[in-house]
């Protein structure tokens, strides 16, 4: 996987604060692959607290490692495949 410049548009709603973690996403996602990505999110939490929105960040990033690991896996060859 490349480690390709890469530059995100981000469409939030106002007052909604998911771009943060969407740039994340697709910012990584994209260098990763070296590819065009589509990141959706939709968070809501009334009144979330700064312990919450750091657990949210955090939880995001172990979302991040399993799809990288899925996406790796599956750029290995299965058996049977040429």
């Amino acid at each position: 996987m490349g480690l390709a410049q890469v530059a995100a548009s981000v469409i939030c709603f106002p007052t909604h604060k998911e771009d943060v973690v969407v740039r994340m996403v697709s910012e990584k996602l994209a260098a990763a692959l070296d590819a065009n990505v589509v990141v959706t999110a939709g968070i809501h939490w009334d009144n979330i607290s700064k312990e919450g929105i750091g657990k949210v960040m955090g939880n995001t990033k172990i979302l991040m490692g399993l799809i990288f690991s899925a996406l790796l896996d599956s750029e290995k060859p299965r058996k049977g495949e040429f």
